[in-house]
């Protein structure tokens, strides 16, 4: 009883120190745009070039953006800085130029309060905000190649000095100007000296500044600085921050090359955390872990404003693959993250712009973005679209449901059409579905929320011929209102909207097999907002937008297709991707310096371009990676090719395996594929082996295998080749925890790996 008690204690204490080490995410929410905006030109031209946008600021309710379009005369271009207000009912509308001129060069918008500037290439502009609305003030005589001025904050404008033509050199420090006696003029400067191509480096808010890289000349550049008025002329450097190491690099530090600073926080690149603990005494760096953190995503250019930090992320969930190997995705988001009570940044809401992002900026407060975007994913199209997103103050999910159908009965669901009932297979009960003859339909009725999506093992069982389909439903208010995802017989994926019994289809995708009677498909269907997202065993294949139905019943359906379905999942929000690599990815952060083992990425024979697998060559023992990232519930799976084994001794064989639900490296849930031709789930609590089950599986060596192991409260699922073999219920682990690839004397390649949570 007592070892009992001690294992339970040393169990819930590694559970505590892993919500330390490793916190665990929560489901992000996804934020449409408040008001798609546009700048209106006196008249459009067939042909002539459509309205782009630049750089950008919001305060409260003014919005300035830059912009280029077409002048009185089809020949002409207009650039200027244009204003926008939202009213007190929160619709943003166009009010006029503050500044415009005839050309196609953009000029610079900042914005804080009641003081805005417009800087172009030889004046600098200033408004400030009266009763009467927004007025021209004052001019200053700087141009982008002397000063740029970089932030506007609390009746000041700060400016970096910039690089004159010529050989490089070293410039002034920033400068912060005032109105004095009713002219503005330099009162202050801030930090050293700075080298060329170092003009951008400083983040100033709050009343202090943060400098993260200050020096390009010989030898290492000193530690980033945290600097803040003193009433002189010159800003003290109040803080040092200790730069960080980069894992694997020993003696390397990496400072930046940009940052933000607001409140106690200080964040640098695309990871680094610094808090002030008091007296301006700054811990850190701790790492921002991201959802993505292991991919190679861009973080750049983030901002810290009242309660939110904004980064500009690339999207890994919903960029759908371009059809040239030729071409390069770049779906760039925004992200927002939001402090715990602990001081961890969580992941808290995504703006989902369309395309794109290519500039953007937050308000004072963090509460409002506006932004701008292309209309194309993939090159250097210039901005076309505008954005305000007004980001919630907190969060709310209505929670994960499943059904397993173990229970014996349906009564869970409604049924409009077809002949449904229960039955048991060699592994589970399912839900079946036997009328070939027209439509099919089944909804959980007592679920109605606005955002949702729906996954669940889905295997057909025959096709009453060509264009016949199983697929997926949301949003269903009756039988002629709904979204739904077919899959249809032989390779096409149709995502579509019923609206008052008129089909339109939104998109499609050929998928690269036909689906085949007999075989199961985990498909998934989310309508989060305005955003429709379909996937098929874990990949995203379509992605639309369509507002038309707010809210509504999921479900399950088929046109002249009988099949079963099993242990269906609702949620109510998208899935969190915690790590993705598949053939678009060439190679990811994260798969370096593993240990032990030997590690490698290797190129596979595939009929997908760009395709590489990580090889592990070591079959003298233990092979191990663990993921940086926890969460609770989550789906893990993997395609993995056994090479070779190694000699072992007594029962013991070699095998291959995945693991979730990692507490530690004596505690987790995992699945094995051995060469004793089994397939085995486990579990290893305080490092001792517990077999859950085990089922015969021919293993043969260089064959590739899709291991699944999926995770949902206290139901365990394990997969091969998308066939449900071994399920369990057990609570032993049920606080969640990271994902690994494990294996035993034995060499494989690894390929398709994804990890989320449903």
């Amino acid at each position: 009883m007592d070892n009992a008690y001690a294992r339970a204690r040393r169990l819930l204490t590694i559970v505590a120190m892993l919500s330390l080490a490793f916190p665990t995410l929560a489901r992000p929410l996804l934020v449409a745009p408040k008001q798609r905006l546009s700048v209106p030109p006196p008249e459009q031209y067939p042909g002539q070039w459509v309205t782009t946008y630049g750089p950008l600021a919001i305060d409260g309710d003014s919005l300035l953006v830059s912009a280029s379009h077409i002048g009185e005369t089809a020949s002409d271009r207009v650039a200027g800085a244009y204003l926008f207000q939202r009213a007190a009912g929160g619709t943003w509308s166009y009010v006029k130029p503050l500044f415009e001129a005839e050309g196609t060069s953009l000029p610079i918008p900042l914005l804080s309060g009641n003081l805005a500037i417009v800087q172009n290439y030889t004046q600098l502009l200033v408004f400030e905000r009266g009763a009467q609305g927004w007025t021209q003030t004052g001019t200053i005589a700087v141009s982008t190649n002397s000063r740029l001025a970089v932030r506007v904050e609390d009746g000041s404008i700060y400016m970096a000095p910039r690089p004159q033509p010529g050989p490089p050199g070293c410039i002034g420090p920033y400068e912060q100007w005032r109105k004095v006696g009713g002219t503005w003029q330099v009162v202050a400067t801030i930090g050293p000296q700075r080298c060329q191509g170092n003009e951008y480096l400083a983040d100033i808010n709050d009343g202090r500044a943060l400098i993260t890289q200050q020096s390009l000349d010989e030898g290492p550049p000193p530690p980033p600085g945290i600097y803040a008025p003193n009433g002189t002329a010159t800003w003290a450097r109040v803080a040092g921050l200790v730069p960080a190491s980069i894992p694997g690099q020993p003696g390397y530090t990496y400072y930046g090359p940009g940052g933000s600073i607001g409140g106690n926080t200080a964040f640098i690149w695309s990871r680094w955390l610094y808090r002030n603990s008091g007296g301006n005494n700054w811990v850190g760096p701790d790492t921002l872990v991201e959802p993505e953190y292991e991919l190679p995503i861009y973080s750049g250019g983030a901002r810290l404003r009242g309660s939110s930090l904004v980064l500009n992320g690339q999207e890994e969930d919903y960029e759908l693959p371009p059809q040239s190997e030729d071409i390069v995705n770049g779906w760039k988001t925004l992200r927002v993250y939001r402090p715990r009570a602990d001081g961890y940044f969580e992941y808290f809401a995504r703006l989902n712009v369309d395309f794109l992002v290519w500039d953007w900026s937050v308000s004072e407060d963090g509460s409002r973005v506006a932004a701008v975007s292309s209309d194309y994913n993939y090159d250097d199209r210039p901005s076309t679209r505008l954005y305000v997103f007004e980001i919630p103050a907190t969060a709310t999910f209505p929670g994960t449901q499943q059904d397993t159908f173990e229970s014996g009965n349906f009564s869970r669901w409604t049924t409009t059409v077809g002949q449904f009932s229960i039955a048991s297979t060699s592994n589970s009960n399912v839900l079946r579905q036997q009328d070939i003859t027209g439509d099919a339909k089944a909804f959980l009725t007592g679920i109605d929320w606005t955002d949702q999506a729906i996954e669940a093992d889905i295997r057909p069982t025959e096709f009453a011929g060509t264009d016949r389909w199983f697929g997926l439903a949301t949003r269903q208010t009756d039988d002629r209102n709904y979204y739904y995802v077919t899959y249809r017989n032989p390779n096409r994926i149709s995502l579509r909207r019923n609206q008052d019994g008129v089909i339109t289809e939104l998109a499609h995708a050929t998928n690269h097999d036909a689906f085949a009677p007999g075989k199961s498909y985990r498909v998934r269907l989310e309508s989060v907002g305005d955003q429709h997202a379909v996937f098929l065993d874990g990949f995203p294949v379509i992605h639309a937008k369509d507002s038309a139905f707010t809210h509504g019943h999921p479900g399950v359906l088929s046109y002249r297709t009988r099949f079963d379905a099993d242990n269906v999942v609702v949620s109510g929000g998208t899935r969190l991707l915690l790590r993705f690599d598949t053939y678009k990815r060439a190679w990811s952060n994260g798969w370096i310096n593993l240990s032990p083992g030997q590690w490698s990425r290797v190129a596979v024979p595939s009929d997908d371009y760009r395709s590489y697998a990580l090889r592990q060559s070591d079959t003298s023992g233990d092979a191990k990676w663990f993921s940086k990232i926890a969460t609770g519930n989550q789906v893990i799976s993997a395609r993995v090719r056994p090479m070779a084994y190694g000699t072992t001794t007594g029962t013991n064989s070699p095998w291959v395996g995945i693991a979730a639900h990692v507490i530690d490296d004596k505690n987790y849930y995992y699945v094995t594929l051995r060469g004793s031709n089994e397939f085995s789930l486990r579990r290893v609590v305080n490092g001792q082996v517990q077999i859950l089950g085990t089922v015969p599986q021919p293993v043969a060596l260089d064959t590739w295998y899709d291991l699944r192991l999926e995770i949902i409260g206290v139901n365990i699922r394990a997969y091969v080749n998308g066939d449900l073999k071994i399920s369990a219920t057990d609570s032993t682990m049920t606080g969640g925890g990271r994902n690994a690839i494990l294996m035993y004397k034995a060499a494989a390649d690894w390929y398709h790996y994804i990890a989320y949570q449903p």
